[in-house]
């Protein structure tokens, strides 16, 4: 049901591929690169490695996707709690650009979320403007910051960065490189020149709540709860892997513990994620999306829907009957 082509199964790949199908690919994103979504049709089964830029054009680079075949495989889209961001780690430093509202505005309008999604998810992660799941209790509903490269020009120039600047390093679990490293790219073309550092999930995961991780770093949270427990973790400055310290969002917090009317503790919280959002205190990348499939013998693929992203336990999966 899976199928990976590795490099010694590359050429057998790039054979059936059509010369028409590659023609269509030409040139469809805004690098003028082929895109991701057009791979939907391409006769092979599961999740491949194709070096098809090679042969479309000219340019030799692996191209990972997952393909979801009309015909032979159903495509299950998993949507749970998980949901992704980038902390400006010092930007609580006086010398750092980031301590600028401006720069941290400037660097959520600059980056393509929804060409990314595209490419990452086939678009079915769901952008959004905080860190915190919609589907979670007292989570404040916020829009995306929007894509908007002349505006973060702008507003790097208002801010006295007209040429940009050097910001460091953007580190990252190593299943996320090429999702930063995305985010690096739109952020070096309005100026903002950053690179990857790609870590092991355990070596990161310690880095952040040892805050010894700088500049940028990706984070993100499939935890159960609601708006408050996520904002505990990652909001509250004695969070385990919180960047902020902000003492209004501070005291909101503590006030919420112990309010006992539903109401004033919603408005309490909302204050927090909206405070966040004016000031970009965080750059939400996305509420994340599984992209999974079952193959054509399979009746019940033991897929949860709304809270577990993987085929489990196996004594739920099914298969058709001869």
């Amino acid at each position: 049901m899976i199928w990976q082509v590795g490099e010694a199964g590359t050429n057998q790949a790039k054979e059936r591929i059509s010369g028409e199908m590659l023609a269509s690919l030409r040139g469809n994103d805004r690098h003028g690169n082929p895109r991701l979504e057009n791979l939907k049709s391409f006769q092979g089964e599961g999740y491949c490695r194709i070096d098809v830029y090679e042969k479309a054009t000219g340019i030799s680079r692996w191209l990972l996707g997952f393909v979801a075949l009309r015909e032979l495989l159903k495509l299950e889209v998993l949507t749970g709690q998980a949901t992704q961001w980038v902390s400006f780690v010092d930007q609580y430093d006086p010398k750092s650009p980031w301590s600028d509202t401006r720069v941290r505005l400037a660097a959520n309008h600059a980056v393509n979320w929804q060409a990314i999604n595209e490419a990452e998810n086939l678009g079915y992660a769901t952008l959004t403007g905080g860190i915190i799941p919609r589907k979670f209790a007292y989570t404040l509903q916020l829009e995306p910051y929007g894509y908007d490269p002349k505006k973060a020009q702008q507003l790097l120039k208002d801010a006295g960065y007209a040429n940009g600047f050097d910001a460091g390093e953007c580190s990252t679990d190593t299943p996320y490189a090429s999702v930063v490293e995305a985010i690096v790219n739109d952020l070096a073309v309005v100026g903002i020149r950053t690179r990857v550092r790609s870590m092991e999930r355990a070596a990161i995961q310690t880095a952040q709540k040892e805050k010894t991780v700088k500049h940028l770093t990706r984070q993100g949270s499939g935890a159960f709860g609601n708006a408050a427990t996520r904002i505990e973790a990652f909001m509250y400055s004695k969070g385990t892997q919180s960047f902020l310290r902000d003492p209004d969002l501070d005291a909101w917090y503590t006030q919420q513990v112990t309010a006992r009317d539903p109401q004033q503790r919603a408005a309490l919280l909302h204050k927090i994620q909206q405070k966040a959002y004016d000031e970009a205190r965080l750059m939400p990348i996305w509420e994340s999306a599984f992209l999974c499939a079952s193959g054509p013998r399979v009746a019940v693929s033991g897929l949860h829907r709304d809270s577990f992203a993987y085929s489990a336990p196996y004594e739920d999966v099914r298969l058709k009957s001869a």
